[in-house]
């Protein structure tokens, strides 16, 4: 869990939304080598722990708190897939939820939320397909 707290550590001195974190893909992993309700409950501290660390407790963290509900129930029926094509499923979900809701409630900019997002498909294509079965195995 420290890997995915450390891993958006960067947002304390950066102001620009890069789109790079790991909460999401040991969250994945975690709802394979463990259960999604373990990983739902650790991907709730990873995010509380890194806002407060980061000293950015506020209300769109709740917002992918609760993108991270939802993929840690959508991945009840994907827990037979392998683990880098569920990872890869569960993070499209989870970042066309935060896409969304960043642009409709909070009225962020969609070009900058689009590239946040693809850049956060991009790292966590690579890191499902390169380290997801290993770290799931090392699990």
């Amino acid at each position: 869990m420290s890997i995915g707290i450390i891993s958006i550590l960067w947002k304390r001195f950066l102001q620009v939304s890069l789109g790079f974190e790991l909460i999401t893909f040991i969250t994945v992993v975690f709802c394979f080598a463990f259960s999604p309700l373990f990983a739902m409950l650790a991907a709730i501290i990873m995010m509380v722990v890194g806002s407060i660390l980061n000293a950015r407790l506020c209300i769109p963290m709740f917002v992918q708190i609760a993108a991270y509900v939802v993929i840690c129930l959508l991945s009840f029926p994907l827990l037979s897939l392998n683990v880098a094509i569920a990872g890869i499923i569960l993070t499209l979900v989870f970042n066309l939820t935060i896409h969304f809701a960043y642009i409709f409630i909070f009225g962020f900019s969609p070009i900058n939320s689009v590239i946040s997002l693809s850049l956060s498909m991009l790292v966590n294509i690579f890191v499902f397909i390169n380290f997801g079965g290993r770290i799931l195995n090392m699990l």
